[in-house]
């Protein structure tokens, strides 16, 4: 009798319902930006870095950036750390809280800031909504920067998105709109960021067809206003190679036409990816990243301020 009671108590155990844990989210990539003519050379090398774990209802996060510039033989770098816990009482609600801390280093300046988010999200497979209250510094409290990211699949393929950065003490938001459409082979996007109240405005057009056989040819085409520069055009073509699913690397040339100076441009990237990340602001900002990826990385310091990258500026 004792021993039926403690083999049922052990059966009990074993099927007790096991917390499900998964490594949900991960992706590596570095790439490396040049910008040149015949006197000057802009060069940035970028390494990206995020991870998602979950377990049960509580998902944890953890990502590292670091952007190095060179510039008129002046270097400098930034660096981005995060780590991220949130919880998700049902499966399209998550609410959670990060620390974050930002590194600057170019010459003189060597500045450390740490701060922390934190964030609401609701999100279900063809709608999504989410709310990042930033403090980037928490020794400057009164500054703080407060995005708001929505996205919606308006037919099966086409996604639109926005995202809004509303800073303290600012009259003017940056923000970025985007549509993108992906069926079979076709990939594209386009793509507008601008500031309310001003004429500053980065846009243009990417995308990609697959051949098959990890083969795929790239190109874009955008430019931007009153940064910089009055206006300026910019131009590329490339091709990708997928070694192996997630695994793949890329490479573009193209030209940057500013004022009345032409511009060389090249870029090559080697990236990692598997899953999809949960948090819907990690997805919308890699999304504008990448956007930049193809012309303008060698140009913008991405400071990690803000769902649409640029921070300081």
């Amino acid at each position: 009798m004792i021993k039926t009671s403690l083999t049922i108590a052990a059966l009990g155990v074993f099927a007790a319902p096991a917390f499900a844990q998964e490594l949900t989210f991960g992706s590596a990539g570095l790439n490396y930006s040049d910008i040149s003519d015949s006197s000057d050379d802009f060069s940035t090398t970028v390494f990206n870095g995020e991870v998602e774990f979950s377990y049960d209802q509580f998902l944890f996060g953890a990502n590292l950036d670091a952007q190095s510039f060179d510039a008129f033989g002046d270097d400098a770098t930034v660096t981005n750390l995060g780590a991220f816990v949130g919880y998700a009482p049902v499966p399209e609600l998550l609410l959670g809280a990060s620390i974050t801390n930002l590194s600057l280093d170019a010459g003189s300046t060597d500045d450390t800031l740490t701060g922390y988010e934190i964030l609401a999200q609701y999100r279900t497979p063809t709608f999504g909504g989410a709310i990042v209250y930033s403090v980037p510094d928490s020794d400057e409290e009164d500054f703080d920067v407060t995005t708001y990211y929505a996205e919606v699949e308006v037919v099966p393929g086409m996604t639109l998105g926005a995202v809004v950065d509303d800073f303290s003490g600012v009259d003017d938001n940056i923000y970025n709109v985007s549509a993108d459409y992906a069926q079979g082979p076709i990939a594209v996007r386009g793509y507008y960021t601008g500031i309310t109240g001003e004429d500053l405005a980065i846009y243009g057009v990417r995308g990609s067809y697959d051949f098959g056989n990890g083969f795929s040819a790239t190109g874009s085409i955008g430019g931007f206003e009153e940064f910089l520069a009055d206006e300026a055009t910019i131009m590329t073509i490339g091709a990708g190679y997928a070694f192996y699913d997630g695994l793949s690397i890329d490479a573009s040339v193209g030209r940057l036409s500013i004022d009345s100076d032409d511009l060389d441009i090249l870029q090559i990237g080697l990236t990692y990816e598997f899953g999809a990340p949960t948090r819907l602001d990690t997805k919308m900002t890699d999304a504008i990243r990448e956007d930049r990826q193809y012309g303008l990385n060698a140009l913008i310091p991405d400071v990690g301020i803000g769902g649409t990258g640029f921070g300081l500026l």
